[in-house]
């Protein structure tokens, strides 16, 4: 847990950073966190243990479960999963039908889109 003032999401009950946003239609499962400047919005889905940090921002139909991490400045959305360990840092945009599960990482300026499974 961070020194962040945090709140319950009434979507889920997940951890919400006093300066983060959270959509009402956005779900925050009890184990999940969305801190900093962190945004999660429309119907995206912060499950498990994940993790939206920073400026990142979790958008659409996203999903991300397990220990998943979002951080930086990164960009989720569209119908993108992000499972198990995964991250995704930097300015990274990870959008269309992407899935990116296992320890992957996807940093710096990378833009992935399409159908990809990431691992």
């Amino acid at each position: 847990m961070t020194k962040d003032k945090t709140k319950r999401h009434p979507n889920g009950g997940g951890r919400v950073s006093s300066t983060a946003y959270v959509a009402d239609t956005a779900y925050v499962g009890p184990d999940a966190q969305v801190l900093g400047y962190a945004s999660v919005s429309e119907r995206a889905r912060i499950e498990d243990k994940a993790i939206v940090s920073g400026r990142a921002r979790v958008a659409g139909d996203a999903v991300l479960r397990g220990a998943a991490q979002v951080y930086e400045t990164a960009f989720v959305g569209s119908n993108a999963r992000l499972e198990d360990y995964a991250e995704v840092f930097g300015r990274a945009v990870v959008a269309g039908d992407v899935t990116v599960c296992g320890k992957a990482k996807v940093g710096g300026f990378c833009h992935l889109s399409g159908r990809l499974i990431v691992h």
